[in-house]
């Protein structure tokens, strides 16, 4: 979901600043900007508006690239358990990705234990995969990437 701001109703009172769960919401110039595009916990933030100059958008509808197939998806490493911070970097991009594709971001991570999933909704990933194995332990994207990825050949 994302947050519509309507600044000539906006105080700039900060409400919507300290609501917010994940610090997504910044007071700039005395009227709030979120840092992401969207935002998974909008009604707390909305809510808090006094002014009432907050609206949460509605989920964008779903665009199939062809009959079968849609959303983007992007793989999010971890090692040992800790979610690797280039996942979330793409998140980030794959999000503005969907968004002009009108679909749906997903988040796909494979490993035993990860710590922090969250992270991935509040990079904008609408929905999460995650393939909890002990297999997937020490699992190394290496091998994927030396098959598919022709600079990968001499890895």
């Amino acid at each position: 979901m994302a947050l519509k701001f309507d600044k000539e109703k906006c105080t700039g009172c900060g409400s919507c600043e300290s609501a917010c769960p994940f610090g997504l919401i910044a007071i700039v110039d005395d009227k709030p900007a979120s840092k992401w595009r969207a935002v998974t916990s909008a009604a707390p933030v909305r809510d808090a508006c006094a002014a009432e100059a907050i609206k949460i958008e509605k989920e964008m509808a779903q665009t199939p690239i062809d009959g079968e197939h849609h959303g983007v998806w992007v793989f999010a490493e971890q090692r040992n358990g800790e979610i690797k911070g280039v996942g979330l970097e793409l998140l980030s991009k794959g999000r503005e990705l969907a968004d002009t594709l009108q679909t749906e971001l997903c988040a796909v991570c494979l490993g035993h234990d990860i710590k922090g999933v969250e992270q991935f909704s509040v990079c904008g990933a609408d929905k999460i995969y995650l393939i909890d194995d002990p297999a997937f332990a020490n699992q190394s994207e290496d091998p994927y990437v030396a098959e598919t990825c022709p600079a990968g050949k001499n890895l």
